[in-house]
């Protein structure tokens, strides 16, 4: 069965961008944004989250703590995806270790997912 990856990125073609490239590489993907993460995240049950830390309205810490609140998805590692300067600090905010740095490569892409579900 193919490891689920919920995509929370506003901007519409990163956000396809990624699911490409973790289409190709296997995963099933679901690209969402901060508003409908959570039900989203109820829905697909990911084994992972990417989020984009900077999105209007609902920002990835918003998202990241109503992730965190609800015991369906409590448990699931978070990548946070940022062009911040002080990345590991806003990740440290949230309570994960994974930061995939914005611009990043396709090989970055894959490596850090495959490491979040591995140390899960």
């Amino acid at each position: 069965m193919a490891k689920r990856v919920l995509i929370v990125e506003d901007e519409q073609d990163v956000a396809e961008l990624i699911s490409d490239v973790l289409g190709m590489e296997g995963f099933e993907t679901c690209p969402s944004y901060g508003e409908i993460a959570l039900t989203d995240a109820l829905r697909f049950q990911p084994d992972v989250v990417l989020l984009d830390l900077m999105m209007p309205v609902v920002d990835g810490f918003e998202v990241a703590r109503r992730l965190k609140a609800h015991d369906e998805t409590r448990q699931v590692p978070i990548i946070v995806m940022t062009a911040m300067h002080d990345a590991a600090a806003k990740a440290a905010e949230i309570g994960t270790p994974f930061i995939l740095p914005k611009p990043f490569d396709i090989e970055q892409l894959t490596l850090k997912v495959e490491d979040a579900l591995r140390r899960r």
